[in-house]
């Protein structure tokens, strides 16, 4: 009989192979997080042309947008780099990887249910002002455009819930042993 331990068997595939997908995973969260700040803080700081580019008048929401809209994209931003950060130590084969990409599942779903939420409301807001101000120069350009502001939201509703929701069956249902990461690594080097 052929005695084999943990140790004599291959490294996994799969650590590389995750920890890679979460990397360019929180980049792109990273892209987008802050370009949703940035969009945000140039129509906050651009009231003036805003103004001109619609001097009949535009949303309240978009000119002071709330603070859960801000504070949902730096929180989520702060995310993303702590996802990059598990997905180098799961690079690295570290066991504490799969408590933090847990960590990491659990937090991103609350912020993307938060920030679905107030997405949503923020576009109700909007869209509840251009109803009752039709004939506004806003009014008329956001009718054009509402149907990309729902697609928005939901392809905000898949990065804010596909890797996460990946992360938390895979190392929560699948690889609940956080040993395994780091088996055969020795024979990496």
């Amino acid at each position: 009989a052929i005695d084999m331990t943990m140790d004599d068997l291959e490294a996994p595939v799969w650590p590389k192979v995750v920890g890679v997908t979460s990397i360019v995973w929180a980049a792109l969260n990273t892209g987008c997080m802050g370009c949703g700040m940035a969009g945000l803080l140039m129509t906050s700081l651009m009231g003036s042309s805003m103004q001109n580019a619609f001097p009949d008048g535009m949303p309240p929401t978009l000119q002071h947008p709330p603070i859960t809209i801000w504070v949902n994209y730096v929180l989520g931003f702060g995310l993303a780099l702590f996802l990059i950060t598990s997905g180098i130590v799961l690079l690295l084969r570290k066991p504490i990887a799969r408590p933090m990409h847990l960590l990491y599942g659990g937090t991103a779903i609350v912020l993307a249910t938060v920030g679905i939420l107030a997405g949503w409301q923020m576009q109700s807001e909007i869209n509840e002002w251009c109803q009752l101000h039709p004939d506004t120069a806003y009014a008329k350009q956001a009718v054009s455009g509402q149907a990309f502001q729902w697609i928005g939201l939901a392809i905000g509703a898949v990065l804010g819930f596909g890797w996460p929701t990946f992360c938390l069956i895979w190392f929560g249902a699948v690889k609940r042993d956080s040993q395994e990461i780091a088996r055969g690594v020795e024979m990496l080097v």
